[in-house]
């Protein structure tokens, strides 16, 4: 199956299940929310046998469920690294985030998306103030594919 760098870039996105997070956290999550994630910017380096896609993503991130002390919501800047096989199929699919909430406390997220399913996983790598403490593994994938840049999804732990 061949894909073109932006669908392979909204793959990426899916931060990336199929229902809303509401519904698949259990009572035991201590972060349930959506994310609304937009595309800036993309590109790809293009090899013999594989090829890789960047993109950065400008997400907005809105809580339902968050551990004391959290924001209701707070922006980030994610990076999806993307291996493709030489007929553009992902392969792996890396995403980092970053932020900085209003309080000033900055919080570094990971996570690795199934490429076959398109649900990923991931944590807090790590924290400042509220955030120090972790929150552990979260899962996350895309509700709502607006367009080729644009998604909405879910994520808990």
């Amino acid at each position: 199956m061949k894909f073109k760098l932006t669908t392979i870039s909204a793959v990426a996105i899916a931060f990336v299940s199929l229902l809303p997070a509401s519904v698949w956290a259990d009572n035991h999550s201590t972060v349930v929310g959506e994310g609304m994630s937009s595309t800036t910017s993309s590109s790809m380096k293009k090899g013999k046998t594989g090829h890789i896609v960047h993109s950065i993503t400008q997400d907005f991130w809105r809580y339902s469920k968050a551990p004391k002390g959290w924001p209701g919501a707070a922006v980030g800047t994610c990076h999806q690294t993307i291996l493709l096989s030489p007929e553009n199929t992902p392969i792996n699919i890396r995403v980092t985030c970053e932020s900085v909430d209003g309080d000033g406390d900055a919080s570094v997220w990971s996570g690795v998306v199934d490429p076959a399913t398109g649900k990923g996983k991931g944590k807090l790598l790590a924290g400042t103030g509220k955030y120090a403490k972790g929150i552990g593994d979260i899962t996350f994938a895309t509700v709502i594919q607006i367009d080729e840049n644009n998604s909405v999804y879910g994520f808990s732990n």
